[in-house]
């Protein structure tokens, strides 16, 4: 399945145009992750899971509302929302064990815990502050020609 771009499930009017958060980029809108220059692929459920966590990171997130609010069925089973979580995880170079970016709440669910800078316009300077008012935004970089594909 790697490498292939699924079509968007996520509906939900996405409430920030663009994030920054460690080295990486995401622009909702356009459906786009960046590490640096390179752009990362991740299949639609792990975008869409992404997506979700960073726009409710002021709280935990239950895996029934993700599971919802990404397939919009209940027949998505806790293992195939590991799975999305666990290749977002390794996407964003996190692993379970470090819970750097998406923490793993026993018994519930995930949440969002990497300090995060959505921008609202283009202007990459302007932006909201998630969880630091230490954080910085990364350096806007060039897209690659090379695209690095999560599976």
């Amino acid at each position: 399945m790697g490498g292939v771009l699924h079509a968007a499930r996520y509906t939900r009017r996405v409430t920030c145009r663009k994030c920054q958060f460690d080295r990486f980029r995401l622009d909702p809108a356009i459906r786009e992750l960046y590490k640096d220059s390179d752009r990362i692929i991740l299949p639609g459920g792990a975008f869409d899971c992404l997506v979700y966590l960073v726009e409710h990171s002021d709280r935990a997130v239950g895996r029934d509302e993700l599971i919802s609010a990404v397939w919009g069925r209940t027949d998505v089973s806790d293992t195939q929302l590991s799975q999305a979580v666990a290749r977002v995880r390794r996407a964003l170079g996190d692993t379970g064990g470090a819970q750097t970016t998406i923490r793993t709440i026993p018994r519930f669910g995930y949440r969002w815990v990497a300090e995060t800078r959505c921008n609202i316009a283009d202007d990459s300077s302007a932006g909201e502050l998630i969880d630091s008012p230490q954080a910085e935004p990364s350096a806007p970089g060039e897209a690659s020609p090379l695209d690095r594909t999560v599976d």
